[in-house]
């Protein structure tokens, strides 16, 4: 019920109807300043970004999605989000927090993955790492990471909040 985009001028503007009937109106009044917006990214009552160093923030009306303390030291290199909850990746880290499926992560840290993440999807269930050949994919409350195999992919995404057979991922063409 809301929206918002990225302005080539690394500004963000918001529209729409959230949470609360002025949900866009206050989520840009809370906006901290940011310089060198890179990446824009939603829940539904707050907003997330990364800055040109892979700084995370994120703001809006639930604090309980705001970037966890132990989580603003780590550089992202890619950040999205699902209804309640956010994962960012960078070096060879994920980190995850707030709602998913009904399991609250006040942070979970995944450490020790391969760095060469094409594209990051979450969705209500879990988290999916794309990498050129291949997908790593956890369902929230699992143990091991679920490998899917395939050729020169580009993007993946989840549909929520389903599981299954709910990644799409987009080849390659030449």
């Amino acid at each position: 019920e809301h929206a918002c985009l990225l302005t080539e001028d690394a500004e963000i503007q918001c529209w729409g109807e959230g949470v609360s009937k002025t949900y866009a109106t206050k989520l840009m009044s809370e906006m901290p300043e940011i310089i060198g917006i890179k990446e824009l990214t939603l829940t539904r009552s707050n907003a997330c970004a990364l800055n040109d160093s892979g700084a995370p923030f994120c703001w809006g009306s639930d604090s309980r999605l705001d970037v966890p303390a132990e989580i603003a030291e780590f550089r992202f290199s890619q950040l999205k989000s699902t209804n309640a909850g956010t994962c960012g990746f960078g070096g060879s880290d994920l980190a995850c927090w707030g709602d998913f499926h009904g399991v609250r992560f006040d942070m979970e840290v995944f450490d020790g993955l391969s760095s060469d993440v094409v594209d990051l999807a979450v969705n209500g269930s879990g988290v999916c790492l794309l990498y050129a050949e291949g997908a790593k994919c956890l369902r929230v409350g699992d143990q091991e990471w679920r490998e899917i195999a395939f050729e020169k992919a580009l993007l993946i995404s989840l549909s929520s909040p389903g599981w299954g057979s709910s990644a799409c991922v987009l080849d390659s063409y030449e």
